[in-house]
Parts: structure tokens; C-alpha cells; sequence
């Protein structure tokens, strides 16, 4: 037998969702700026978040408390979410857990964040 066994979970969009706007709207605000969308021609009505569900993404960066030389710019968009997922859930399983257990909050928001773009946490 290995040592490491594998299990699959499903999350919905609807938690994804969530988990982002966890992020943007607290848990990552204070290192995380969107610096706009990979297509501008967007309905600017849709939330910025909701474009990474549909085959688009968001260019962001690490820039709040940055100098511009040393910002980091990603893309978070349905790859990088998938990743950020397997990473949190391998990594950071305590807030995956909180995930899976309808406990999240804006701290599990911010690490989902931070395992899309960066494939750790960086950040506090």
C-alpha cells in the first residue's frame, strides 16, 4: 500500500464562487488588486469574478503595497482555479476542510486566492 492515498471531491461553482468573493471582497484585499480583464469587451454588469467561469480570466497583482517594479501579475481564470484547488486541497487542508464543511471564511478565501496564483501562501 502507499503511503499517500488519493480522494476526489467535487466542489460546486457556487462554493468556488463564494471562495472568490471571500477573497476579493475581504480576505485579499489587502495585498491583491485587479488590474483588469484578460477580454475587456466584458459585460461590465457581470461580477469581475464571473469571467474566470466562463473561458476567461483576470489579470492580478500583488501591487497594493508593492512598488511597481516588484509586483507580481497572474492570471486567475478556470486552470488556475483547478490548480489553486489541488493545492489547497494537498497544502492547506484545514481550509480545505472549512470548504468542504461550510466553514469558510475570509482567511479561506484569501489562501484559495493566493494557491491560484501563486501555489502557496505568500501572504500572512
Amino acid at each position: 500500500m502507499k503511503d499517500n492515498l488519493l480522494v476526489t471531491t467535487k466542489l460546486t461553482r457556487q462554493q468556488t464562487e463564494d471562495l472568490l468573493v471571500s477573497a476579493f471582497e475581504g480576505g485579499s484585499a489587502y495585498w491583491a488588486q485587479i488590474e483588469g480583464r484578460v477580454s475587456p469587451k466584458e459585460d461590465k454588469n457581470k461580477d469581475c469574478y464571473q469571467t474566470v467561469f466562463e473561458g476567461k480570466g483576470l489579470w492580478l497583482s500583488d501591487a497594493r503595497d508593492a512598488g511597481e517594479k516588484d509586483k507580481r501579475t497572474a492570471i486567475l481564470d478556470g486552470t488556475s482555479i483547478q490548480k489553486g484547488l489541488e493545492i489547497m486541497a494537498d497544502k492547506y487542508f484545514l481550509h480545505f476542510a472549512n470548504v468542504l464543511n461550510g466553514n469558510d471564511d475570509a482567511e479561506t478565501g484569501d489562501v484559495f486566492l493566493q494557491c491560484c496564483l501563486f501555489g502557496e501562501v505568500i501572504y500572512g
